[in-house]
């Protein structure tokens, strides 16, 4: 599903404070949140069905690298990639381009993974229907930590 978001939103989610802060931790994962907007809520709402809850903020991440086939528990599981990546996702048997302002949807039990990729890219979610942050690295994950550099608390795998 293209076209998740309009250019304002996506622009809004990419050069959002705490987005240009994460991304200047180098990490492999850095997961922190921004404030949701009514027009990024109408938006999930619109292209996943999803009852997005109303205290909602917006989960994301930027990944670097290849992540790992996991299947998630969530009955739903939503995901947006926000920017441009080389290599692809697979979602179940299928591969997709890593495409900006591209989301998906997928069942209880469907395992994603990304391969090729290089450089950082921004993904929204996984999240469920309800748009809480699935914690898809939560088995690599160290602990809460915070970026020397910019002191954003953050998850982090280095």
């Amino acid at each position: 599903m293209s076209l998740v978001f309009s250019q304002e939103d996506l622009s809004y989610l990419l050069n959002h404070e705490n987005t240009l802060q994460a991304k200047t931790c180098g990490n492999v994962v850095t997961y922190f949140t921004v404030p949701a907007t009514d027009s990024i809520v109408s938006a999930l709402k619109q292209h996943f069905h999803a009852p997005i809850n109303e205290d909602f903020v917006v989960p994301l991440r930027w990944i670097t690298g290849d992540t790992p086939a996991t299947p998630l528990t969530s009955e739903k599981t939503l995901l947006v990639y926000l920017t441009d990546s080389v290599g692809c996702v697979t979602i179940g048997e299928e591969a997709h381009p890593i495409s900006a302002n591209t989301g998906f949807q997928f069942s209880k039990g469907t395992a994603h993974y990304t391969t090729c990729t290089k450089g950082a890219r921004l993904l929204l979610g996984p999240m469920n229907e309800r748009g809480e942050p699935i914690p898809y690295w939560h088995r690599f994950l160290p602990e809460l930590c915070r970026c020397p550099e910019t002191n954003l608390q953050q998850y982090c795998v280095q």
